[in-house]
């Protein structure tokens, strides 16, 4: 299950485990850890019964992965804002939209490829 997120949406993937070790380790909020939790729980759960083996019965984890993942890249960005103070920080916000948006794009090439076929 998690080597098909991972074939799926790789770099949405990686952000998520980004945002759910913030959730866990930094930002102790309850509506965070319910998402992190619910997202772990559920897919764990799918994992452990054999005929639930199938992404159609995780498709409802898809939105709390994808807010990890948003979690994920706002703390990496905000962690290199910090490390950046003295440099001017506008090229690599642009290199860090592109990377988003690429990812993104290239998460629905793969989705479609995969899985609609």
């Amino acid at each position: 299950m998690l080597y098909a997120y991972w074939i799926i949406a790789p770099l949405t993937s990686l952000l998520a485990v980004a945002g759910a070790a913030v959730v866990f380790l930094r930002k102790r909020e309850s509506a965070l850890i319910f998402v992190a939790g619910f997202s772990i729980a559920y897919i764990a759960l799918a994992m452990s019964m054999p005929h639930w083996i199938n992404l159609r019965y995780v498709g409802n984890t898809f939105g709390p992965v994808c807010l990890l993942a948003g979690l994920g890249a706002w703390w990496l960005i905000e962690a290199g804002s910090r490390w950046m103070d003295t440099v001017d920080r506008r090229p690599f916000a642009a290199v860090a939209i592109a990377i988003l948006i690429g990812g993104a794009a290239a998460d629905y090439i793969r989705f479609r490829h995969y899985f609609v076929r």
